[in-house]
């Protein structure tokens, strides 16, 4: 089996995708300011996708590989932080809910359960703002995610060609739909913008699929992670006005996105910081789907415990905020998530087919 890339630079700006989505959620709304495109990185996260698994399984699915092999391998992937990321959430909800009038077991439970399963919390289990994923909001693109991925898997010798072509036209036009009636692209985890959020996941998914087939004819085109990085975060910057947020939105995610990725994926050697790259691309899962339940603990902690303003933690409180994180998440990658990858890889003779980060 020929030897597959790891993609330096496309872990590091998965890392700093991850941790400004983070500071997006910190308590001052410093950054939230500074950066009010951050949502975007979700689409981001989702061509990556697209990209890391057509490198990583298209040639075992077209091979031989089962759906249901492909599924496991996903689901051993995302599970273990997807469900430590709900249960934090749910621990950290709890005192909320017995402070806001009491905890109706029934309700609250099923919704657990739901969220524990990929499964968005409907309408009439609604909890505190009705988000479908009430204990941990992110988790919803990871749902997504995992049923396009499936999707794929399943349609990979089909979804050729002119399919593929109209598959990516007609997720663009309901795109284009979606983001007009909401404004932004920032949707996905209600049930109002459900079908966006559908949109979004398969536009930039499948456009991540074609970059990789694609990235052979732009040899010439590539940038070192350390132009690539505050260029991405200055697409975050960007802020054309309610009016033009739509179009600047779709704009990013149709033309810098996609050259981005290309031009990271073409960069074959790095004169430095491959280590730091590495290790964003490693701790950047964990970042996304941990940094909530982190922060409302911590939110707890300063209100109950120190009785201290947490809005006041200003831009210093949220650098060391989002450095705790990214610390956490590195220890519970090691220390929790790779044992327990290893042990349900081990248990189900799921074998790893790559050592690539997705």
């Amino acid at each position: 089996m020929k030897k597959r890339r790891v993609f330096v630079e496309l872990d590091g700006l998965r890392g700093v995708a991850a941790l400004a989505v983070l500071t997006r959620h910190a308590p001052d709304g410093l950054f939230r300011d500074w950066l009010p495109g951050s949502y975007l990185a979700v689409d981001l996260f989702f061509a990556l996708s697209g990209f890391v698994i057509a490198h990583a399984y298209a040639d075992s699915l077209t091979v031989g590989m089962s759906t249901a092999r492909f599924a496991l391998l996903r689901v051993i992937r995302l599970y273990p932080l997807y469900l430590l990321g709900t249960a934090l959430g749910l621990i950290v909800l709890l005192p909320k809910l017995a402070a806001e009038g009491g905890i109706q077991a029934g309700p609250l439970l099923a919704a657990f359960g739901l969220n524990a399963l990929f499964v968005p919390v409907p309408p009439e289990l609604a909890i505190g703002r009705g988000e479908t994923f009430p204990f941990n909001f992110p988790s919803w693109s990871l749902t997504f995610e995992l049923i396009v991925n499936i999707v794929y898997a399943a349609l990979i010798l089909w979804l050729t060609g002119w399919r593929l072509g109209l598959l990516l036209a007609a997720s663009f036009a309901g795109l284009i739909w979606a983001t007009a009636d909401h404004g932004s692209l920032d949707m996905g985890w209600t049930f109002a913008t459900l079908p966006g959020g559908f949109a979004r996941t398969i536009f930039s998914f499948y456009v991540g699929t074609v970059i990789y087939v694609a990235k052979d004819r732009l040899p010439w085109l590539r940038a070192p992670f350390w132009v690539l990085a505050p260029l991405l975060l200055l697409s975050f910057m960007i802020d054309p006005g309610p009016g033009a947020r739509a179009v600047t939105d779709l704009l990013l995610i149709t033309t810098l996105y996609p050259l981005m990725i290309i031009a990271a994926a073409n960069v074959r050697e790095n004169a430095g910081g491959g280590a730091v790259m590495r290790e964003l691309g490693v701790a950047s899962y964990a970042i996304y789907i941990l940094h909530m339940p982190i922060i409302a603990l911590v939110r707890g902690i300063f209100l109950k415990g120190l009785n201290y303003p947490y809005q006041n933690l200003g831009g210093w409180g949220t650098i060391a905020l989002a450095g705790g994180i990214l610390l956490a998440a590195s220890i519970v990658d090691r220390l929790y998530d790779r044992p327990v990858r290893r042990f349900l890889t081990r248990i189900t003779n799921a074998r790893r087919v790559t050592a690539v980060q997705s």
